[in-house]
């Protein structure tokens, strides 16, 4: 079942793949037009900056990230005004652990430098 949060995004999480949508808040501002997001494979933060939401005359609204990870896949713009309270716009990874496995790497690199 999904979840509506802030800033007018629905989210349902299964095995760490997050999919988000857009709430009728959203879609009550108008037929969105265009939204712009980083592209397939880009890593996204909580709190930073997640998509760019176009309407007719000009308006936008930004929405930032509610989750840290990976993107995985990013919908047309169309396939969202077909039923914008059905469909997704993007999936992420939420599972993607990059960072701490660079951490780790690094502790291993500086314990190695302990033994000389």
């Amino acid at each position: 079942m999904a979840r509506e949060i802030k800033q007018g995004l629905w989210l349902e999480s299964s095995g760490g793949i997050v999919t988000i949508g857009v709430t009728e808040d959203l879609v009550a501002l108008g037929k969105l037009s265009s939204i712009e997001t980083l592209g397939v494979g880009s890593k996204i933060e909580a709190g930073g900056p997640l998509a760019l939401f176009g309407f007719p005359k000009g308006r936008e609204v930004e929405v930032d990230s509610p989750i840290s990870g990976r993107i995985l896949e990013v919908q047309d713009v169309s396939a969202v005004t077909k039923d914008p309270k059905e469909n997704w716009f993007l999936k992420v990874d939420a599972s993607d652990s990059d960072d701490e496995e660079e951490d780790e790497v690094d502790d291993d690199a500086d314990d190695d430098d302990d033994d000389e």
